[in-house]
């Protein structure tokens, strides 16, 4: 059965500059401190600031390039299912932006770039409603909500019968993850509140992956209908821009021995590598793909806008 892509799953807490910020931050930092100090702000520690692949994407609410991607298209304009998650501090609880909701009331219907805003969110909430006003969120982001969605992922297919009315359980699953790299806490150095709360988040997620991979291995399926890649110590090593150099990292990042949780015997590693087990993950979706077009009865039924 087709997946929903789970998004931003987790992925660390965003860089945290002001929205519409130009400020080159590799400036002397009295510079910086003064475009700061003449747009209404202070300059963020250096030693905050994140390095990652798409670090330069995660900008706070109204963000021009959120902006400028999605402009005022909201979750009804998704054209596949859609699943993001936030934690929700007015109600202190996880909340989960999803097509399905907004097609059935106005209440979950919202703009794009503010739930890209919502589950970018680092240390600063971030306040957003609905479409039609009536619903409020303070908002922070996914990674604290639910470092690991795939649960949730799996149970929205399954209870979604209007949309995947064949679904009936794991066995009618191909699930796909992308976990974030391990927490950079080595040495003698205190780790920071974002590194603890990393750490915390890398074990809850490993915990769901092991719930996943159980259900998965109780019901009789061969675990290529499940596989998660895991970038261990991944984090730490990026420093740079370069696109030829973060590929190659990437590269060597998936030629590593993949990772897989066992039942009642915690993880081990794989006789694969994390590419091998793409590869063979796709082509068992392309395999899916052709005998659905045989098929007299559509296996998943996307509702219209």
């Amino acid at each position: 059965m087709q997946q929903p892509a789970p998004v931003p799953e987790e992925s660390s807490p965003p860089c945290s500059f002001p929205e519409d910020s130009t400020a080159d931050r590799s400036s002397p930092p009295r510079k910086r401190s003064a475009f700061f100090s003449k747009n209404g702000g202070s300059p963020p520690p250096s030693t905050t600031r994140r390095k990652g692949l798409f670090c330069g994407m995660f900008r706070r609410p109204g963000g021009r390039l959120f902006r400028r991607l999605f402009g005022d298209a909201t979750l009804r304009d998704t054209v596949k299912p859609l699943l993001i998650p936030c934690f929700d501090l007015s109600t202190a609880a996880p909340f989960l932006f999803s097509r399905a909701d907004a097609l059935e009331s106005d209440g979950y219907n919202f703009l794009i770039r503010e739930v890209c805003a919502a589950t970018c969110a680092g240390k600063s909430v971030v306040e957003i409603k609905s479409v039609d006003g009536r619903t409020s969120i303070s908002a922070v982001g996914g990674a604290v909500a639910m470092a690991n969605p795939t649960s949730a992922a799996i149970t929205h297919v399954l209870h979604n019968k209007q949309e995947f009315p064949f679904a009936a359980g794991v066995r009618d699953l191909h699930v796909f993850t992308v976990a974030g790299a391990d927490a950079g806490c080595s040495g003698r150095s205190s780790p920071s509140t974002a590194a603890l709360l990393q750490i915390a988040g890398n074990g809850m997620a490993d915990t769901v992956d092991q719930a996943i991979a159980m259900a998965f291995s109780q019901n009789g399926i061969q675990t290529g209908n499940y596989v998660r890649i895991q970038a261990h110590s991944f984090s730490n090593k990026i420093s740079t821009r370069d696109e030829k150099e973060m590929m190659t990292m990437v590269e060597e990042m998936l030629s590593q021995k993949n990772i897989e949780s066992v039942l009642f015997q915690g993880k081990r590693l794989s006789q694969e590598t994390s590419i091998e087990k793409m590869e063979q993950f796709c082509n068992e979706l392309i395999k899916e793909h052709e005998k659905r077009k045989t098929s007299l009865i559509p296996t998943v039924i996307v509702k219209k806008a």
